[in-house]
């Protein structure tokens, strides 16, 4: 149960961290009596940098992660000390 949540939980974490994908356009023109031309033209993305801070960010998220990491590494923490304990007997 638990591996299905952390795989979930990493799935999630890399599908929204991925940036958009930049797709070009490809023209494609046949030309008369010979083959095929094509140019690819790409969209032009200016980024702006954007003045931040953690006062921009919730607090019940900050919460949130951090009590739900605290619990993930108890959990796992017990677990390794269980089978640790199962070995040494």
């Amino acid at each position: 149960m638990l591996k299905k949540i952390l795989i979930t939980l990493s799935l999630l974490f890399a599908v929204s961290a991925t940036p958009r994908a930049v797709y070009a356009v490809e023209n494609c023109v046949t030309v008369y009596g010979g083959g095929v031309v094509c140019s690819a033209e790409t969209e032009n993305i200016v980024h702006k940098p954007v003045e931040t801070d953690l006062g921009d960010v919730r607090p019940l998220v900050l919460g949130s992660v951090l009590i739900g990491t605290s619990f993930a590494l108890f959990v796992l923490s017990r677990k390794i000390a269980q089978r640790a304990s199962v070995i040494t007997k």
